[in-house]
Formats: C-alpha cells, structure tokens, sequence
C-alpha cells in the first residue's frame, strides 16, 4: 500500500466507523469494517476493542499485532489446567460437553497476499493460519481460509468474563519482506470464537426436601458422575419444601435465570427427583423471556398423580372437617392423620404437605395436562421404579429403610415401614381415589360442658381400581412416572422412592440430554 493509499484508509476508516456505529452494543467498540461482530453467548466469545485492534494499516515496524481475549469455561471448572487449557478434551469430546472444533472470524484489511505479502497467524504461540486476502479490501480471514480447523485443546478457557487466563492472537506482519523494510501493512477489527458447547444441568429436589438430597448420602455417586462428565450444573432448594408446583416453579424461573445470565447462556437441562419433575414443566409453562428449559430427566416424578396423594388429602380433608365441627376437641385426631403423612418420607415430621401435596393428586395431574403445564418439554426422559417388586407382595423393611432413616423406623416401631407398605398396595390396586361430595347436616352434640349444635360433613369419594396391577416405588407409580410423553430410559426394579437417585440412572439421562446438534 502506497502513502497516498494509507492516506485513502485512514479516512475510508473514518467514514465508516461512522455509518456502523449502531453495531455498539454494550462495551463493544465501533466497527471499522464492513463485517458485523457476532452477539457474545454461550460458546460464543468476541472482543472488538483493545490493544491490537483497530491500528489503521499497520507495517511490520509497528508490529506485531497482540490481541488478548477471554473464552468462558461452558465446562466443569475442575477441567481446567492452572493456564485455561483442558485437562482431558477428548473425554469432553466423547462425552459430548464440547465439540472439537473451533471456528474463529476475524475481519483482516488490505492483506496483498497475490503480490507477496506474508502475514503469520498464531494462537496461544502455535502457528495456525497465513494469511490470504486483497488489496485495500476487508477480507474474513477464517471465511477466507475455511479448511483450517482449530482444536478446541487449542484454547485457554477462564470461570469469568473479566478475569482469568486469555487467549493471546499475534499477528507477525509483512515475513517475507527483506529486514529493516515496510512494504506490506494490516489491520484487524475484531475477533470472535465459536464451538459447540452442552448447556448447564440444574438438580432440581421434591416435596419435603432441598437441595441437600443430592448429596452423596441420599444420591449416591450423582454429583460425582456430573462431574466426571464434565458438565456444568448447580443445584437450588425453593423456600418452602411442600410449596405449590407454581410458587416453586417461579422460584427455579427466578434462580435459574440468575445463574445462567453471567455465562450468557439462555437454555438449561433439568433433571428432577419427584415432585421437582412438575415444578420444572410448570417452569416451562411459564417461557421465561431469559432462558428455555431444554431438556428435561425426571426420577420417579409423579406426572400424572399419585393415588396415596389421593388417599392422604381425602385423610386430610376429613381430619379438619372434624376439628371445624367440634368433633375432634384439641385437634389430636387430625393431627394424627397430618403426622400420618410424614410417613412417607425420609425425614421425621416433614413429609408430603399441604398445599404442595395437592399438586400430587390425579385430579391435579388431569387438569395441569389439559392446561398444558405438563408435557410440555419436547426432550422429556423418564426413569420409574418398583420397591415391591411388581406388587406381587408388600415390599419388605429392608426394601423401604433409604426412604426412612432406621432410627425413625426404631422410634415409632415400624409404624413409618407400615404406611409405606400400606402405601405400595393402594398404588398396585388403586387408579385413583377422588372427593365427588360433601353433605352437611345439623345435630346436636352432647359434652360434660353441656349440648350444642355442629354441622356434620360426609365426605363421599369414589375409588377407582387399577384395570391391572401398578407396581411403584411406594410414592409414585410406573405408568406415573412413566407418563405416555417423553422417552422411557429406565424402570430399577426393587428400587425405592429414594434409591432412584443414583448415578446409573443419571448417567443414563445425561447420555440422552448432552448430545450436541
């Protein structure tokens, strides 16, 4: 390029950092080329301002060329050496947390490389590209070179936008020329890196528990087996353990959102034990403007209702009609029932409650399918379980003790054991047990205190019997668990509600959940 021609470019660049000024978004500086900087998301990183870019045609005297950029961590961070670099990318490979390749854009300008000009790219101090282009004319340098391939093992990776290793781009201008000349000059405008990277997984736990069920003693080997895949995840515990399906899919819409929005990632994968699995569809059924649930695995989640749920509300129901009617004096009776209901669970006192246990229900079940609050995630996958097995017996204690620690079984003398069994046999026999009626007629009530009038409630419900047999795993049925939508992965059989959490069962979902498009 001549003087006058340098002279041509530095006002061409004037000009057009003026008319594309409306390509600044955020910190991002103005273009000086024709080409449009990508939108930074996640497994999508640019930087359009800083050291090395936008120098105006620069000689080999001027040079080189050193543009420093971050990549985000879309893995594991344990996957990481201490300089950004992977540890193992093909098992990331393999196991479908990141794709091979690298595509980069880099706008370059006035590379004369028909007339002799040799300019050297290098990533991270490898040599990966010449470069190739015209004169005077802004030319993609990947667009123009498109059959080099960067390895994703090529990149340094940091857990922050804003801090951590870089990426380090030198550009070595002008190669060919005789020393101490200047016959060639460059310049860039920006750079952009692209791969294929799995979304993060989110834990989501059910009724009566938090985040805590995932650990390793009531999840064997789970966290452990999303670690060593490589993915991403987190996990949350919504504010109340026996919420509404709704209040705790706001929750997960509200925590979720906060997690993925500094990785400037906008979808998520879900996998969900129990009650988690509704509140996850629930959340989907809200479309948050942020994020899409793109995937989810669900653990014995009851989707369509369970019969014990069924059976405890009729339970509970009743217990306080009686308390509103001065038949149960002190409320001992119902509190009974409501304790009754701790009994399916994993801890003492904090069972399946209102009003989230409502949400458990068949009726419940029928009318979030019709509302379209179910059902509702294209990539479903679901992993039943039978305790008993088959409901050809009621499971044994041994079968039930992960759901109720052997403590608490020791401390009510097998009362808890007994529910739950009781609990497996209404689920192999009954479809569904539903309040069709109430009637209230007035009597009068005699006490030492004296007589007084009460209004009596009958509560009629109809119970439908199972067409055939439903093995379950105490709490949720098969054909539940497995709803008719989504895609069947696994039933464990002699598996309790509890005992479903576990790592083969994960890594199962995770197969289905991580391939890459």
């Amino acid at each position: 390029m001549t003087t006058i021609q340098r002279m041509r470019f530095a006002a061409i660049r004037v000009v057009t950092g003026l008319l594309l000024a409306t390509a600044v978004v955020g910190a991002w500086a103005t273009t000086s080329s024709p080409f449009q900087p990508p939108e930074p998301k996640w497994g999508r990183y640019m930087i359009n301002e800083g050291p090395g870019l936008d120098t105006g045609c620069t000689f080999r005297s001027g040079g080189p060329l050193i543009i420093q950029f971050r990549v985000f961590a879309t893995m594991n961070p344990d996957e990481l050496n201490g300089d950004g670099t992977l540890r193992n990318p093909e098992k990331l490979i393999e196991n479908k947390v990141v794709g091979r390749y690298v595509n980069f854009s880099m706008p370059v300008f006035d590379i004369d490389s028909a007339q002799g000009e040799v300019d050297y790219v290098s990533l991270n101090g490898t040599r990966i590209l010449t470069l190739t282009g015209q004169n005077n004319t802004w030319t993609d340098a990947w667009g123009a070179n498109a059959g080099v391939q960067i390895q994703i093992s090529q990149l340094r990776f940091s857990t922050s936008l804003t801090s951590g290793p870089t990426n380090v781009i030198r550009i070595d201008i002008d190669q060919a020329s005789p020393p101490g000349e200047d016959n060639w000059c460059m310049a860039v405008d920006w750079v952009a890196v692209e791969f294929k990277a799995a979304f993060p997984v989110v834990l989501a736990h059910g009724i009566a528990a938090n985040a805590s069920t995932w650990d390793e003693d009531d999840a064997p080997g789970v966290l452990d087996e999303l670690t060593t895949t490589g993915v991403r995840f987190t996990r949350f515990s919504t504010s109340n353990s026996s919420g509404r399906v709704a209040d705790n899919a706001r929750e997960l819409r509200t925590a979720i959102g906060g997690y993925l929005a500094p990785m400037l990632a906008d979808k998520v994968h879900i996998i969900a034990h129990s009650k988690g699995g509704l509140d996850s569809q629930y959340l989907s059924y809200l479309n948050p403007s942020n994020f899409e649930v793109l995937s989810l695995g669900t653990l014995s989640t009851p989707h369509r209702g369970s019969s014990v749920a069924d059976v405890q509300v009729i339970q509970l129901v009743q217990a306080n009609t009686y308390i509103q009617t001065g038949r149960d004096p002190g409320g001992y009776a119902a509190e009974f029932v409501n304790r009754s209901l701790a009994a399916f669970t994993t801890n003492a006192g904090a069972g399946p409650q209102p009003p989230g246990l409502y949400d458990l229900t068949t009726q419940s079940a029928e009318a979030a399918l019709q509302l379209g609050q179910r059902g509702n995630v294209p990539n479903t996958f679901t992993v039943a379980a039978d305790a008993g097995p088959n409901c050809t017996r009621e499971p044994t204690r041994a079968e039930l003790d992960e759901m109720v620690p052997g403590f608490i079984n020791a401390l009510v003398f097998g009362y808890v054991t007994s529910s739950l069994q009781n609990a497996y046999m209404i689920i192999c026999n009954v479809t569904s047990a539903v309040e069709v009626a109430r009637t209230t007629r007035t009597t009068t009530v005699c006490t030492r205190s004296g007589c007084f009038p009460v209004n009596l409630v009958t509560l009629t419900y109809n119970v439908v019997a199972s067409p055939s047999l439903n093995p379950n795993d105490a709490v949720v049925a098969v054909r539940s668990a497995h709803p008719g939508y989504g895609t069947p992965v696994a039933t464990n059989v002699s598996t309790n509600h509890s005992e479903v959490k576990r790592r083969t069962n994960v890594r199962e979902l995770i197969k289905r959940m991580l391939p890459l498009e």
